[in-house]
């Protein structure tokens, strides 16, 4: 793909996504953002940051550890914006899980670690009296955000590639983001998705496979438009190019939810190993027993 092409459209999606941005919001609501330091919240912040007079309040959650919070901090203080940490622990994700899973639809490994951490921000946003909460959620899945796009398409290619996304992008909306928004709206605050927003969507599909996915001498960059503008905006390249696990994995929530199912697990079978105790199906398992209360 041609420079110039790249810059078009990366013009193209700085229109679009301010227009989503603004159309999420009302002048009376108060505004936040769950940020994690990576490609999708940055942009955010900065387009947030160019329509709003006051600085945008963001949020990051995670175990003392955790990677998101670490990443968050420095990209925070680059960009000067305010940054509340809202830290948890095994016990309190423990104490909490019951409700958790009392609000989200369905008992599903993935949902509850997604569940988890949003649960502790935006329950931290409430009380900074935050009325619409920002989050990056759906970049990924439109423009090829994920390990598996990538392993699609060197193994496949480009049509194998856009399939999985097409997957991704169908599970988000019908499964996942339900949970998201009532987990959200369990604390009265809305959630605003403006990755999500129609014409955006529009527009992610019609692009030109290179602008997702494309091939350079470090390997392949991923969400390759979206890192153009962030770059372009200013973001530096050490935070526009960096690469980004998960927010189950970047928040600690995955290594919570396997201590929780190995310490169930071990004291109802002594027999069982931490590996077999920690396994998809054991925490899945535990889950399920925690949300019945047996």
């Amino acid at each position: 793909m041609k420079n110039g092409t790249l810059e078009a459209e990366s013009q193209k999606l700085r229109g679009l996504l301010t227009k989503a941005i603004s159309a999420s919001f009302k002048s009376t609501d108060t505004i936040g953002l769950l940020f994690s330091g990576g490609l999708d919240s940055s942009l955010l912040a900065v387009l947030l940051s160019n329509i709003h007079s006051e600085p945008i309040p963001l949020f990051v959650t995670g175990v003392e550890s955790a990677k998101d919070i670490i990443l968050a901090r420095e990209v925070a203080r680059f960009l000067k914006l305010p940054l509340t940490i809202r830290f948890f622990a095994v016990d309190e994700v423990r104490e909490k899980l019951p409700e958790i899973l009392s609000i989200i639809s369905e008992v599903d490994v993935l949902q509850v670690e997604l569940a988890i951490p949003l649960f502790f921000v935006t329950e931290c946003a409430k009380q900074f009296n935050i009325t619409t909460l920002f989050t990056g959620q759906g970049a990924d899945e439109l423009f090829g955000g994920y390990a598996r796009h990538e392993q699609q398409f060197l193994q496949s290619g480009e049509r194998a590639s856009l399939k999985e996304m097409e997957k991704d992008f169908a599970k988000l909306l019908e499964v996942i983001l339900p949970s998201q928004i009532a987990v959200v709206h369990h604390f009265g605050i809305n959630l605003a998705t403006p990755y999500l927003n129609g014409t955006l969507i529009e527009f992610s599909h019609q692009l030109p496979f290179s602008c997702k996915l494309s091939k350079s001498s470090q390997g392949v960059i991923r969400k390759r438009l979206l890192r153009e503008l962030a770059y372009k905006l200013g973001i530096p390249p050490q935070f526009a190019y960096a690469s980004k696990r998960a927010f189950q994995y970047g928040s600690g929530t995955h290594r919570v939810l396997v201590d929780l199912a190995t310490e169930y697990w071990s004291q109802k079978n002594p027999g069982l190993s931490k590996r077999e105790a920690g396994t998809h199906s054991r925490i899945n398992e535990y889950l399920l027993q925690t949300k019945t209360g047996l």
